[in-house]
């Protein structure tokens, strides 16, 4: 179930990430150059959280680094859950996995920085938006308010560049048909 929905949900964002980008940025106005400074590429990191992949990323802070981490949410505890499920019925075991997509952008103009990871946070909605059709799950985000995004501040990354990170949590209904 966890497996499945972040294997689903890489996939998707391997292949099709930049055109959501591309997408968003084509229907905005007013971006800094008309958008051709928008990065619409992102490296994918499979169940690692910005923590994680900002230490194993590109060591040269120069870099623009847009790096997406994928995994299933962790709750505090007592709190959130990854995931809720139940018995299987009818060969298929119906569950509930809280997706994280954590995105950094890493750039030497801090308002671009926050620009940037704004733009992503709508490309990861229409990821979200196309979760439904992929292999083992059947929707995300459905309920009304259920997907969150988090921006955290953006922050000097040495001398001469900045970070912004936005994570984007959403449930993701799953429907598990292997063991």
């Amino acid at each position: 179930m966890i497996y499945d929905a972040v294997e689903s949900s890489s996939a998707d964002l391997v292949a099709n990430f930049a055109t959501y980008l591309t997408a968003v940025v084509a229907a905005k106005s007013g971006i800094p150059g008309g958008g051709g400074s928008i990065v619409t590429t992102v490296k994918v990191y499979k169940r690692q959280p910005a923590e994680i992949f900002l230490a194993i990323a590109d060591p040269n802070i120069a870099n623009a680094l847009p790096g997406l981490g994928v995994y299933a949410a962790p709750g505090a505890y007592p709190g959130p859950k990854t995931a809720r499920t139940q018995a299987k019925s009818t060969q298929t075991r119906k569950s509930l996995v809280v997706l994280a997509w954590d995105y950094v952008f890493r750039g030497p103009d801090s308002t671009l920085a926050v620009i940037q990871a704004e733009l992503a946070v709508e490309a990861i909605l229409k990821h979200v938006d196309a979760l439904y059709a992929l292999a083992g799950v059947v929707g995300a985000g459905e309920a009304p308010l259920s997907v969150e995004v988090d921006m955290f501040d953006v922050r000097q990354a040495g001398e001469d560049y900045y970070e912004q990170r936005v994570i984007v949590t959403a449930p993701a209904d799953t429907w598990d048909t292997g063991l």
